[in-house]
């Protein structure tokens, strides 16, 4: 029997072993059961011995493995522990074979990839490698991420805008030209072509120019202006404040090169297991060191833009790496200290380092300022020659765009060496110019997701210009296809639908990739579901539906055959609607009498599906039905529908049914017809070959014939009046008429209806009666007037009456000025009003009053406008209420219309003076003498109070301080009510009178009385 691994074989781990029983067990039972499936479908038989050598093996140590109770035994420990000695003894060989190389430093990244490959824990493969004399290097790939200032990509973004703004500023040029805050302090002084030269400036220097521009720029409201002044601010507060924040600020202007742009973006695109494979890392980490010149930040970056921070990438080897200034390659070194100890490049020979001439550090060769004090090494001489160096450098590399952006640089740090660079600018035009059309026949492709075929063009493109550097746009080609096959690798472990989903989420990314197309060319869609056809006979109409299919990239084809038969494929028939995603149709040109055929079919890729069908048949039923009563003869009909070849007729009466026809065409007359019967009709359409339509149902009553009839309406409030008809008859068929429009139709049986007018209008009301076949008309008609009426505006108009005097019985004269409230219509032309007392017979007038009372005055709309009041004066006497009543006359087409009257009513207040003295009586004392005389009769006399003061002083009320109460006059009520009142109170009081003044006061007053007090003739106060 063949001896394998358990824990190879069922995939479960031994260092540390698994200690769950469960989990262990249900790892051997999938692990049998996957064999068992493999068993199914292998014929030879080396191959079938082998599997049931795999199950016998599991069976065995199953059995050794676990107790009766399902409990793991020491053997599964035995047995874990003999695997994990076996694998550490394979560690040592290896380790010893990595020592005999010469290695002699690893890293942690070394301790997972060996513990990954090897499963052992990561404990135990440290202890290897360190036993075998092994440094380990912990290198934290995360850890060296750089660090930018704060506001960095707000300051990004402002300069793209920058560039980007149609705004013009005259004091300033060469704006495309900006591209970091060096090139806009040139831009600022408008030397944009000297950015160069500001990036040598002390830092101070720099804050202090960008302060300098603050305040101009703070006080602007335009867009421009808010730009600036927010790029100043910026700069002087986050970036040259120190020299900390400056050296942040071009390790930003780094990351933001194009060259990293385009890699990062390539490397979103690419799975995760490409990301963490070796070779792929090392030369995207290869090419970030390119630019920041340190293995660790190239490495930090790396992780983060790959997207790796959960699961960072660790090299297996411990590197330091050293970009040369001179010839721009990169030198590995085992660390810093070996790199500055040699401090030469293995390739040119060149320093690597040069010491800082202020504070002695040893510093990169290639940097312009020491990052440690911020001393300033390059002239513009070694600007210039750096830059231009660099250039040719990129363009030795075939890096276009980089030799381009060194070249502008190159210019700008030293403009006196144009012939240099115009030279070294053709050379980099002339150079472009041969593989112009290859590289943008490349772009093209890779902008249109056409990978395959920019594949090939690649290979193409490296056999025919060994010389051209086209590994940027080869590393995104591989990953999109890479990432492709993956996903159609992974996918064939799918359901067709589901992997015909992946195939089309493949050609979204690369749309040439030839296993996903052929793929969708062999297999079709599922069959739509759910198909139905609704007919709606009222409009012709088939309404046509389905379900929505769940896989992706779905629309839609529907096609319709007449006849019987449903079409077979996506061409047999009329297309009526294709390549569309909705799930519904409505076939409007469906007629009567004919067989369709229809059928839809799911297409994707241009595959359709077979197809899901139905046939349906349109029996449509006639239309514009009408019944018309002649005398004692039912006139039917109707439209016949197309394709009708005649029309049925069915009357029930009774229970009882009689055909009346079975081939009538367009009208039909019954003259077998009792008045006041109801007869049930029903019309049915005939096909030939095929069965009638459903029928069209209705009841008809022939109706005696009436010879005239007159209507009534009442008002019930505000519009809405009931109309009443003088019919007795039964079962009359009514319309009521509003305006010569018919408002309501109803049976005689219900005597009246209520209906609401529109307001502000004149209104017809006619009732029409169906007569013997015909519509017979009321003998009258109602003219209703809704418009809201003129009223009198008691608030602004006003009542007065002549003052009186004396007791003597004297007319009075009242004074009535009426104002009108309300919006006064176009139509009025003018008013009617009356003025009445509670005497008058009728307080109210009504409208048919007018012309024949001598109390109601007509005032034209003219003369009220001008006048802008109603002027009534009249004498009266004893009336304590008018009564005012207003019409409001409207001209309707040459006629006059009067609306009901608005009544108004104005009380006539109580006006009394109250005549008083004081005086000694006969018998010694003194008496309080009172008269009182009123416009009109008093219910009542006042409750009063008599006060006192001294003889200088005077009293306002009877409250005062001052006032001593000498006598209260309670309140008197007269029965009958009098026009005149007089009577004497005794005054009894031990005050001092002799020096005093006396007033008499109403204690309180009541609402529509005015008593008026004064003295009697010959009194003034005094006793």
């Amino acid at each position: 029997m063949v001896d394998f691994d358990l824990f190879e074989l069922a995939g479960l781990p031994f260092d540390p072993p698994e200690k769950a029983a469960k989990k262990v067990s249900a790892a051997v039972d999938k692990k049998k059961k996957e064999l068992n499936g493999y068993l199914g479908t292998v014929t030879e038989q080396s191959e079938r011995d082998d599997i049931n050598a795999k199950l016998s093996f599991l069976e065995t140590t199953s059995a050794a493995i676990f107790s009766n109770d399902k409990k793991l035994t020491s053997a599964y420990e035995r047995l874990a522990e003999a695997k994990t000695k076996q694998e550490i003894k394979n560690l040592n060989a290896i380790a010893f074979v990595l020592k005999q190389s010469g290695i002699r430093v690893i890293t942690n990244g070394t301790i997972s990839n060996h513990s990954k490959k090897t499963k052992l824990s990561k404990e135990h493969v440290r202890e290897v490698f360190v036993a075998s004399g092994f440094t380990i290097s912990e290198i934290n790939p995360l850890m060296a991420f750089p660090e930018f200032p704060t506001h960095a990509d707000k300051i990004y973004s402002d300069i793209e805008r920058l560039q980007k703004t149609k705004d013009q500023d005259p004091k300033r040029s060469g704006r495309t030209l900006v591209k970091d805050l060096y090139d806009f302090a040139a831009y600022l002084v408008d030397k944009p072509e000297n950015a160069a030269e500001y990036r040598s400036k002390p830092t101070p220097e720099l804050a202090a120019l960008l302060d300098g521009f603050a305040k101009e720029f703070a006080t602007r409201n335009d867009p421009l202006g808010k730009l600036y002044a927010s790029l100043v601010t910026s700069g002087k507060s986050y970036v040259f404040n120190s020299e900390d924040n400056r050296q942040k600020y071009e390790a930003y202007l780094k990351y933001k090169t194009p060259a990293l742009t385009k890699l990062f973006s390539s490397m979103k695109e690419i799975s995760k297991s490409h990301l963490l494979d070796a070779g792929f890392a090392e030369e995207c980490i290869k090419q970030i060191s390119n630019v920041f010149d340190d293995y660790d930040v190239a490495l930090a970056i790396y992780n983060k833009e790959a997207g790796l921070k959960d699961e960072p990438y660790t090299p297996d080897k411990a590197v330091f790496r050293v970009k040369c200034h001179h010839c721009q390659n990169l030198v590995e070194f085992a660390d810093l200290t070996e790199a500055q100890k040699a401090n030469k490049c293995s390739y040119c020979g060149k320093p690597l380092y040069k010491q800082c001439n202020k504070c002695r550090k040893n510093v990169l060769a290639s940097l312009d300022r020491c990052p440690e004090c911020g001393f300033v090494f390059a002239t513009s001489a070694v600007m210039f020659a750096k830059h231009f160096a660099a250039a040719e450098q990129a363009l030795r590399k075939s890096d276009f765009e980089s030799a381009r952006d060194f070249l502008f640089h190159a210019q700008s740090a030293d403009p006196g060496e144009k012939s240099r660079t115009d030279e070294l600018a053709a050379r980099i035009m002339a150079e472009e110019k041969k593989y112009e059309k290859p590289i943008n026949d490349l772009r093209k492709l890779i902008a249109d997701k056409k990978f395959e075929r920019a594949s090939g063009l690649i290979a193409d493109m490296i056999g025919k210009f060994p010389g051209l550097n086209v590994s940027a746009y080869e590393t995104q080609i591989n990953a999109a296809l890479s990432q492709s096959r993956a996903t159609f690798a992974n996918a064939k472990k799918l359901s067709p639908s589901r992997q015909a989903d992946e195939c089309l989420a493949i050609l979204r990314d690369c749309v040439d990739f030839k296993p996903a197309i052929n793929y969708l060319q062999d297999t079709p869609p599922e069959i739509c579901k759910g198909f139905a056809i609704i007919i709606d006979g009222s409009v012709w109409h088939a309404n046509i539906s389905w379900s929505r299919s769940s896989e992706q990239g779905i629309s839609y084809r529907l096609v319709r055959k007449k006849g019987e038969k449903t079409p077979a494929n996506e061409k047999d028939g009329e297309v009526l609607i294709d390549d569309v995603k909705e799930t519904s149709y409505q076939d409007k040109s469906i007629l009567p009498g004919q067989f369709y055929s229809y059928a839809v079919f799911a297409t994707r890729s241009g595959v359709f599906s077979s197809a899901a069908g139905k046939t349906i048949v349109l029996l449509a039923d006639v239309t514009d039905v009408h019944a018309e009563q002649t005398d004692a003869t039912v006139r039917l009909t109707w439209n016949k529908p197309k394709n009708c070849t005649g029309v049925a007729i069915r009357r029930t009466h009774n229970g009882k049914e009689t055909v009346l026809t079975n081939n009538a065409q367009v009208s039909f007359e019954d003259k077998d017809v009792q008045f006041g019967t109801t007869y049930s009709y029903r019309i049915f359409a005939n096909y030939a070959n095929m069965p009638a339509s459903d029928g069209i149902e209705f009841s008809f009553t022939p109706a005696l014939k009436i010879d005239s009839f007159t209507i009534s309406a009442e008002r019930l409030k505000e519009n809405i009046y009931r109309v009443s008809w003088s019919i007795d008859r039964r079962g009359t068929d009514l319309r009521v008429l509003v305006d010569e429009n018919t408002a309501r139709g109803l049976k005689s049986d219900d005597g009246s209806c209520d209906l609401e007018l529109p307001a502000d209008g004149f209104h017809t009301i006619a009732v029409l009666a169906y007569s013997g076949g015909n519509w017979l008309r009321s003998d009258n008609s109602l003219q209703i007037n809704t418009y809201s009426p003129c009223f009198i505006d008691k608030a602004a108009s006003s009542f007065h009456e002549d003052s009186i005097g004396g007791l003597q019985e004297i007319a009075c004269r009242i004074e009535l000025r009426l104002k009108i409230g309300g919006f006064i219509s176009p139509e009025v032309v003018g008013f009617y009003y009356a003025v009445r007392t509670g005497a008058s017979q009728n307080r109210w007038p009504t409208i048919g009053e007018i012309g024949k009372a001598d109390d109601i005055h007509r005032i034209g709309l003219a003369t009220y406008q001008k006048n802008g009041e109603i002027l009534h004066t009249e004498a009266t006497r004893e009336e304590s209420s008018y009564y005012v009543s207003l019409f409001t006359v409207y001209n309707m087409g040459g006629k006059e219309i009067i609306s009901p009257p608005k009544p108004c009513r104005f009380d006539r207040p109580l006006k009394a003076h109250l005549f008083w003295k004081v005086s000694k009586s006969f018998f010694g004392g003194l008496t309080l003498s009172i008269e009182v005389s009123g416009n009109q009769s008093m219910a009542r006399i006042p409750e009063l109070a008599l006060c006192a003061c001294g003889d200088s002083q005077h009293l306002l009320s009877y409250s005062d301080p001052k006032a001593a109460r000498l006598l209260t006059v309670p309140e008197s009520t007269l029965k009958p009510p009098q026009r005149a009142y007089q009577n004497s109170y005794d005054l009894k009081t031990d005050k001092q009178l002799k020096n005093a003044k006396l007033f008499l006061f109403e204690v309180a007053p009541v609402d529509g009385e005015n008593f008026t007090l004064r003295w009697a003739t010959g009194f003034e106060g005094k006793v």
